[in-house]
């Protein structure tokens, strides 16, 4: 990447406990507020959607070795419990099986859905190291 319209992003994955904590570093970034507007992978998207149709974000994850560890089923676990009453009755089939395989460690983690939605963001290049 490279070019006037270029957002580079380094984020020490170490660092990165919650995704409410990611979340206020990416917006931080932005802003230079760290005013976050939501704790979440939809919301991760939606700011680099936005932000990635005007540039082009390189984002880099020093230490991603850690976020993998801090992002693995636990952290997982919690917050699809967090969701849990946040949604409609009709839509907790697929939470609780989602939680029952966190608990047994099975299925993507945190970690692999956060990767996932990241690099499919047009624009959006990120970069474990």
């Amino acid at each position: 990447m490279s070019g006037a319209n270029e957002i580079q992003i380094v984020i020490n994955g170490s660092s990165v406990l919650s995704l409410t904590n990611l979340c206020k570093q990416l917006a931080e970034a932005f802003d230079g507020r760290g005013a976050s507007y939501g704790n979440s992978i939809g919301f991760i998207r939606e700011l680099l959607q936005s932000q990635s149709a005007s540039s082009q974000i390189l984002i880099l994850i020093k230490n991603s070795d850690s976020l993998l560890v801090n992002f693995g089923y636990k952290q997982t676990l919690k917050e699809i419990e967090n969701q849990y009453g946040a949604v409609p009755t009709s839509s907790r089939e697929d939470l609780r099986c989602r939680m029952i395989d966190a608990a047994t460690q099975q299925g993507p983690t945190l970690f692999d859905s956060l990767v996932e939605e990241v690099r499919n963001i047009k624009g959006v290049q990120l970069e474990l190291a």
